[in-house]
């Protein structure tokens, strides 16, 4: 009769709601589980009946509580700290990330998360748990965190100058070497210009530089003076934009103090100079000495030949240089004794 085929229609939209339902659920890449009120099974995706190497009719019916979980710990059947009982009291979802152990004896990280399952007069009818291992992410997360951690440790012990600006050029980190040399606190410099701690010329200079490596995206070097607290300081500035999708957001400085290092360098060019006139002076007599002057190498090769000895032995000194002395002694034995 009619009741009967409306029935059988019924019966139909559910099964067929059911398995679109189903297919939903096994497409996803995590372990899915719907539980009712009573803490029953009534679906498992794929994923999860693959992982525990079952099917969803040995699953079905049964209490969450009583299935030997693979990628979870046993469950405690505690309901202060059961994620099933939470979500259907309070009607909200619930998460929570639980360490376990493997076959293996390895640590992994298990995320549980549930959701309620209202009617059409929006009570809670049951419970939708997905579970994920995300011990990759867990272990990524950590190493970012360990990472960053040696970072901040590095700019903040580090003996230069270091800096982060955003795309104004204004402050945004600065460490501890950098506000001791310039006799500031974190508070004076974080959220400020250069204009606000340099002089405007050390100030224009800096953020030249700086705007070019945010217009370029390259990396820029330059080097300069500053005034620091106990002084001038000569410095060599590393200057390398911050990206994103090949965009400057920022730009991060690293600055040396060379004073020390210009300081020799000055030293040294100014010895050298000393050096040089005082060669110039030295060459300069030994050119216009009226006496005969040579010099020879050990193996008595002659290296230079002054003007008086060009005059002496009416000899050029192209003639001669390089050439064995004993070419221009009268008596080369005695020379040779001489010499050694």
């Amino acid at each position: 009769d009619e009741s009967s085929r409306l029935r059988e229609q019924r019966d139909q939209d559910i099964l067929k709601e059911r398995n679109r339902l189903q297919h939903i659920l096994d497409s996803l890449p995590y372990e899915i589980l719907v539980i009712n009120r009573d803490f029953e099974v009534e679906l498992a995706n794929r994923t999860f009946l693959e992982a525990h190497d079952t099917d969803l009719f040995s699953v079905r019916g049964q209490y969450c509580y009583d299935l030997d979980h693979k990628t979870k710990p046993p469950c405690g059947v505690t309901v202060d700290e059961c994620p099933h009982a939470e979500t259907i009291q309070a009607g909200t979802s619930f998460s929570k990330v639980v360490p376990v152990r493997d076959q293996d004896g390895r640590e992994r990280f298990i995320s549980v998360r549930t959701a309620p399952i209202r009617d059409e007069n929006g009570e809670v009818q049951g419970v939708v748990e997905a579970i994920r291992d995300i011990t990759q992410r867990v272990q990524t997360e950590q190493q970012l965190h360990d990472t960053r951690a040696r970072l901040s440790q590095f700019i903040d012990t580090a003996p230069l100058f270091i800096y982060m600006k955003d795309i104004n050029l204004r402050y945004r980190v600065i460490n501890r070497h950098a506000l001791e040399k310039l006799g500031l606190g974190e508070e004076e410099v974080v959220g400020q210009t250069d204009f606000k701690i340099f002089p405007e010329e050390v100030a224009q200079q800096i953020q030249r530089h700086e705007r070019e490596a945010l217009r370029t995206g390259k990396t820029v070097r330059t080097k300069g003076v500053m005034p620091v607290r106990d002084g001038k300081m000569d410095f060599s500035a590393t200057l390398f934009p911050v990206l994103r999708d090949q965009t400057p957001i920022g730009l991060f400085g690293l600055v040396e103090d060379v004073t020390e290092l210009r300081q020799s360098e000055r030293q040294l060019l100014e010895k050298d100079e000393q050096l040089s006139e005082t060669q110039k002076i030295f060459e300069g007599v030994l050119e216009h000495s009226l006496d005969m002057i040579f010099l020879i190498d050990p193996d008595g090769k002659i290296l230079s030949f002054n003007t008086g000895a060009e005059r002496a032995l009416e000899r050029p000194r192209e003639s001669v240089i390089g050439r064995p002395v004993a070419e221009i002694c009268l008596d080369p034995e005695n020379f040779a004794e001489l010499m050694a």
